[in-house]
């Protein structure tokens, strides 16, 4: 009786969304009428401490229509730079698509 898990590896959860290969990318959503100039400068310095694999792209949003910009930064989505993206921009900010 009860569940019976086998697994071939564990990894922390945080992991999980930057661990499942393919194309994948991390987006960050900025609302591009209320973006604080403090903000996006805090943002540099956070994707600067989270240097990674997953390309980073930033996803404007002004007067009803998005951008979507690629970046040079490539980063690691862990919990530390998800909770500083999401103080900065909101929750639910950062998509890994």
């Amino acid at each position: 009786k009860g569940l019976k898990i086998i697994g071939e590896e564990l990894s922390p959860l945080e992991d999980l969304p930057y661990r499942s290969g393919g194309n994948r990318r991390a987006v960050i959503t900025v609302n591009g009428s209320e973006s604080d100039p403090k903000a996006m400068h805090a943002l540099k310095d956070v994707v600067d401490s989270h240097r990674g694999e997953l390309p980073l792209y930033l996803k404007i949003r002004s007067k009803g229509s998005d951008t979507l910009l690629q970046t040079a930064h490539s980063i690691t989505p862990d919990l530390g730079f998800i909770g500083k993206v999401e103080k900065y921009f909101g929750k639910g900010a950062l998509k890994v698509v």
